[in-house]
């Protein structure tokens, strides 16, 4: 019985569940400017890490980004999320760009390349461009 207990050990930690790092990264922003309400939808990225104090890091990344381009922007607001798959990622992107480009209209929504705002140590790779 006792060479049991290190095999089943073993196969314990083969089929132990943790849980997978979130990479795949689409971000939403929205506010006002001398033209009107706008809203960005980022492009999917690529990002090393998916943590919760990252996402809110890059939030603001995003926030300072819009009023550096446009110094007439206010009240913006940004929302980031991560997906462990791409495709889910890819769908969540597509239907968000969709939603504000139909309730704004395409004349107030911009699709936004994630190498435009994001720095190299965030970005892994950027396979969608808009």
């Amino acid at each position: 019985m006792p060479r049991l207990r290190p095999e089943l050990a073993l196969v314990a930690c083969l089929f132990a569940v943790t849980p997978a790092a979130a990479t795949w990264l689409h971000c939403s922003a929205a506010g006002s400017d001398d033209n009107g309400p706008f809203g960005y939808e980022t492009t999917l990225a690529g990002i090393h890490d998916g943590s919760p104090a990252t996402l809110t890091r890059l939030q603001a990344k995003l926030v300072a980004y819009i009023g550096k381009t446009d110094a007439s922007a206010h009240g913006v607001t940004a929302h980031c999320a991560a997906f462990e798959d791409e495709a889910l990622a890819a769908r969540h992107y597509s239907r968000a760009l969709d939603a504000v480009a139909r309730k704004l209209g395409w004349d107030h929504t911009q699709a936004l390349e994630p190498a435009a705002w994001l720095g190299p140590k965030d970005l892994v790779e950027s396979p969608y461009e808009p």
